[in-house]
């Protein structure tokens, strides 16, 4: 076992990962907190939306992916047009 350094936290409580690095396959999946960054809504926010299958989803024994194609696919139906006004 290696000692912590002086002062510092050991390990750090987080890591930050750049999406771009992560990409392994031709599948982008995202996870909750994935989609909690991309549109800085909370979780309970889209266990919700999840659960009223708003959009689909894959379930990896207890963990639930989003495949970015369809994240995307369902940002872009909500996308509203410049200009465009209801009455």
């Amino acid at each position: 076992m290696v000692p912590p350094m002086s002062g510092a936290i050991y390990p750090p409580p987080y890591t930050v990962v750049s999406m771009q690095n992560t990409l392994t396959t031709d599948i982008d999946l995202l996870a909750i907190r994935d989609l909690m960054r991309l549109t800085h809504e909370s979780e309970s926010a889209w266990r919700k939306r999840l659960g009223r299958r708003e959009l689909p989803f894959i379930k990896l024994g207890a963990n639930v992916r989003v495949k970015r194609a369809d994240f995307e696919q369902w940002l872009q139906e909500r996308t509203v047009p410049a200009g465009v006004r209801n009455r």
